[in-house]
């Protein structure tokens, strides 16, 4: 009896484990996340139950998750196929959830405000240090390049070369953003054309206006395609890496930048869509 119970405990544990690893694969989250997200974007999509003209209303949940799967890189043939729903209201879902993700207050991007929280930033970095070397750290820095189609000659003056980049050989702009140790935004904007490089995105984006109220004897990490200021620290190139402690600073210096490029690749890994080159990036 006893061996019965035990074998549907351990038949039972393997479904549940095989269904999370599933869901977390088709959404990028566990459901646990997934119930919170819904919880969370509910008052923007509430209304749209009201507003379905099939035979069955068109759920929150179902609108989260159309629009987690286009974000992972699921097709609209197969999100037709899927959830039951039309190429239109496919469409549909997936604005209203950029949408209610863009202006939920709760999932707004943003800096530390308090010197506490700054320290804790700066506390994180000095852990992963190795001997605490790097102990004035409070965010890594970089630019991303994010494809898209050609823009239209309207909506940038007839200038479409400026978003081509010849070092992706590809349209797209040029992101900028700040990431703390664990990998999480502490801000992201769209800075500048794809031709522009990371140096004068950081003009562009008015990051010297933006970080001026970090606290003192603090500082930002980055590669050396950034001008090197009182507020960023970049390392050092060419023959200058020569020199041993140099080298050596370098190395400490890595283990701060390491993060962000783990970050850029968790997300552009998790969400797919980075990858469709049919986007058309709207220019405001």
């Amino acid at each position: 009896m006893m061996q019965a119970i035990f074998l549907s405990y351990r038949r039972e544990r393997r479904c549940r484990w095989q269904y999370e690893r599933k869901f977390h694969t088709r959404f990028r989250m566990i459901e646990a996340t997934f119930n919170d997200l819904v919880e969370l974007l509910r008052p923007a999509l509430k209304r749209v139950i009201y507003n379905s003209r099939s035979k069955q209303p068109i759920f929150v949940e179902l609108v989260v998750a159309i629009g987690l799967r286009w974000l992972a890189g699921g097709s609209y043939q197969e999100i037709e196929n899927v959830f039951g729903v039309s190429t239109s209201e496919a469409y549909r879902s997936r604005n209203k959830f950029i949408d209610a993700l863009l202006n939920c207050d709760q999932l707004q991007i943003r800096l530390p405000t308090t010197v506490t929280k700054w320290e804790e930033v700066r506390k994180g970095f000095e852990s992963k240090s190795s001997g605490g070397v790097i102990n004035g750290c409070v965010g890594v820095i970089d630019g991303f390049f994010q494809r898209s189609l050609m823009q239209r000659k309207k909506d940038c003056a007839n200038n479409q070369k400026i978003y081509f980049s010849g070092h992706y050989e590809h349209y797209g702009v040029n992101c900028l953003g700040i990431f703390d140790v664990e990998g999480r935004y502490l801000f992201f904007c769209v800075a500048s054309p794809g031709k522009t490089n990371d140096a004068m995105s950081f003009v562009n984006a008015g990051c010297h206006e933006i970080l001026r109220d970090m606290p003192a004897g603090t500082y930002f990490v980055s590669d050396a395609a950034f001008e090197l200021s009182e507020i960023l620290i970049t390392p050092f190139t060419g023959s200058q890496r020569a020199n041993p402690l140099n080298d050596s600073f370098n190395f400490f210096l890595s283990q701060a930048r390491i993060r962000i490029e783990m970050s850029f690749a968790r997300f552009s890994g998790n969400f797919r869509f980075c990858y469709m080159f049919n986007l058309l990036i709207d220019l405001v």
